[in-house]
């Protein structure tokens, strides 16, 4: 990525899912409209309740439209390029 940071810099998100999500393209679309309406630098879609997890703060609670949170699964990351080329 350090050799490629102007590639990096030209997509608004970049999303790191683990090979094995299950997703379709309408989610990934309203998925990344959320992201860059809230604007935020680091996000995770949540995980359906027939997901494996490790943390059941990354399970989907329709109470919440969002949760912020100290804590971003590691097989899910998505950044804006702003914060993935700081780190």
């Amino acid at each position: 990525m350090l050799r490629n940071a102007e590639l990096v810099l030209q997509y608004r998100y970049i999303w790191l899912p683990d090979d094995d999500i299950l997703t379709d393209v309408q989610t990934l679309i309203e998925f990344f409209d959320y992201i860059e309406r809230e604007n935020f630098a680091l996000a995770q879609p949540s995980l359906d309740q027939r997901s494996y997890f490790s943390h059941a703060t990354t399970l989907q609670n329709r109470a919440f439209e969002f949760r912020e949170t100290n804590f971003v699964e590691v097989m899910v990351p998505c950044f804006s390029s702003n914060a993935l080329h700081a780190i």
